[in-house]
């Protein structure tokens, strides 16, 4: 402890040598530079790039197999769920699937069962019809797209 009081005693004595408008402008300046280190410092944190980490292999290995599309089986399913008068369409990025739900539940059961068979809901809307019920128009796809986050990153393919 006394040493570090030996060592700091001359700079005590260094700046109380100063006039007090020095020292006020030594101050705010030591100040400023003491705010452009800090911001160095997080613009630098946040310059790390966290997003290419891959999923673990286990994580991806749990996902269900994609099954291939059997309009029969999808149709029953739907009206299974709660989807009155279904109507599936294949489009060149998924499906998408138009009926009528008694209420939004359906919807959620539904994109539940249709997850497990490997196909994901993307978008949705519900919108209410003049007679009460509920219009559903919902489009899946069988691969989840992953979109590209920083400039030098690429959509998945």
């Amino acid at each position: 402890m006394t040493s570090l009081t030996s060592l700091l005693s001359p700079l005590q004595r260094a700046w109380q040598s100063r006039e007090p408008g020095e020292r006020r402008t030594l101050a705010i300046g030591a100040g400023i530079i003491v705010l452009l280190l800090g911001y160095l410092a997080i613009s630098r944190l946040a310059a790390i790039d966290v997003t290419h980490t891959a999923p673990p292999p286990a994580t991806a290995s749990r996902l269900p197999a994609i099954q291939p599309l059997a309009q029969q089986r999808w149709l029953a399913a739907a009206e299974r769920h709660g989807i009155d008068a279904p109507h599936l369409e294949s489009q060149a990025h998924g499906l998408r699937l138009q009926g009528r739900v008694p209420q939004p539940q359906s919807v959620t059961t539904f994109a539940r069962w249709a997850a497990q068979h490997g196909w994901w809901t993307t978008e949705w809307s519900l919108t209410r019809e003049s007679d009460g019920g509920l219009a559903l128009d919902m489009t899946l796809v069988a691969e989840l797209e992953r979109q590209p986050i920083a400039e030098h990153d690429e959509a998945t393919p």
